[in-house]
């Protein structure tokens, strides 16, 4: 395998690959790795095929800059921290794969990372996200755990975080003001929401199918754009 043959890419400090070094051919072969039927992806028994070659990536100048592997049954997991370097956009959903999400090795340039309808477990650190993101969706996983939405990139328009089992309170008072879609549906967060400093440019917000309870204050124009169905929670007209 790949990893067997680069020991002298080794970081001695890190204790893992030398990323800088690594040809993106090399890196999507180990992004893969944990992926049990390959041949979707390679088209091939054998992953070591060109990449080139591969179904649904997109590579300008020996760079992959889009993947995408939509309804391909992919089974097994993917190794998200070997994503190569000048990625753009990642649409990996509807299949089955497993594993953790670690936002944090997100390549610096992502604008879009879909990855939903699929297994994924564990906690995700939504602070970590890269700074040019702009489309976000990690809905229909198994996902737990709390999220800041305090610290989201500055450029994002839509966070799809819905149909998993996140939990907690939410705090919606400093989204950025290129957002226009969040959907939080289907979850288990709780407690009041602070609805008063949604973004001007908000088109939808969905609460619904969660925990939430108690009176909610909200701008008369983003009003019917708040979706709090099957909450407790009571939504109320600034005067």
């Amino acid at each position: 395998m790949t990893t067997c043959i680069l020991l002298d890419t080794v970081d001695s400090l890190l204790g893992r690959l030398n990323y800088t070094a690594l040809s993106d051919q090399t890196l999507m072969e180990m992004l893969i790795d944990g992926i049990e039927n390959k041949q979707k992806v390679t088209g091939h028994p054998s992953d070591s095929k060109d990449i080139g070659e591969w179904i649904g990536l997109t590579i300008v100048e020996e760079n992959v800059t889009v993947i995408f592997w939509n309804r391909l049954d992919l089974e097994g997991s993917l190794n998200l921290e070997w994503f190569p370097p000048k990625l753009r956009n990642v649409c990996v959903i509807r299949n089955n794969l497993t594993g953790t999400i670690d936002l944090s090795t997100l390549p610096s340039g992502t604008e879009e990372l879909y990855l939903h309808q699929n297994e994924f477990r564990g906690s995700v650190d939504l602070r970590t996200l890269p700074s040019g993101l702009m489309e976000f969706c990690l809905s229909h996983n198994a996902l737990h755990g709390s999220i800041d939405l305090t610290h989201l990139p500055g450029s994002i328009t839509e966070v799809d975080v819905s149909a998993n089992q996140f939990s907690g309170s939410v705090d919606l008072t400093s989204l950025p003001t290129s957002l226009m879609w969040l959907l939080l549906q289907n979850n288990a967060f709780s407690g009041n929401v602070d609805l008063r400093h949604l973004p001007d440019c908000i088109c939808m917000l969905n609460l619904s199918m969660n925990q939430f309870s108690g009176d909610s204050t909200i701008p008369a124009a983003a009003f019917d754009l708040v979706n709090v169905a099957n909450t407790q929670l009571v939504k109320q007209t600034i005067e």
